[in-house]
């Protein structure tokens, strides 16, 4: 399957979401709005849980491409912190129907969906941990800090995004921020 139509289908497959929540995305939709056929649809995935999973992975691939550019901007542990929270609240303010999506779907596809979100939880935990351990807590300390921050940070998003039509972002970042603050003894 050419990259492209699977970029289109995943494209489509995200605004879907966003304009008409998971439940009721059709592959039939999706191909609508990519421009294209069930066959190419079918070419580059399985099935529509197949490209949830995709674009889920995706997104993770670019809410963290957008963390390490904002850290990489900065030398001082706090201003990395800052630039970390600013850039992963903004890449959710973006689109918080879609960020509803993500944090929910995985739940309703099983232990694939399960096993999906966990290794992409473990992979902002590790990278969450090497900046904590950079700016000066321990390496048995940061990972552990580092899971309870992700995982407090996702129950908040997801507090913030219950009413799709109303989501409730604007005060995220200083709350992540303050409980970043609690949890690392270095802030």
């Amino acid at each position: 399957m050419s990259s492209p139509v699977r970029a289109r289908l995943l494209s489509a497959l995200a605004a879907s979401i966003e304009d008409l929540g998971w439940e009721k995305t059709t592959t039939a939709e999706v191909v609508r709005r990519a421009k294209t056929s069930k066959r190419s649809f079918y070419q580059a995935f399985s099935s529509r849980e197949e490209a949830f999973c995709a674009l889920y992975e995706h997104e993770a691939a670019a809410l963290q491409a957008a963390l390490l550019a904002a850290l990489a901007q900065h030398q001082d542990p706090h201003a990395r912190v800052d630039a970390g929270l600013a850039a992963y609240v903004e890449h959710f303010q973006a689109r918080p129907r879609l960020l509803r999506e993500m944090l929910l779907g995985p739940l309703h596809l099983g232990a694939q969906g399960v096993g999906l979100r966990r290794r992409n939880q473990q992979a902002f935990v590790a990278l969450l941990s090497h900046e904590m351990v950079r700016g000066g807590l321990s390496a048995e300390q940061a990972p552990l800090l580092a899971r309870v921050f992700v995982g407090g940070a996702n129950d908040m998003l997801l507090e913030a995004v219950e009413d799709p039509e109303r989501p409730q972002l604007d005060t995220m970042k200083e709350k992540l921020r303050l409980a970043f603050s609690a949890l690392s003894p270095q802030r």
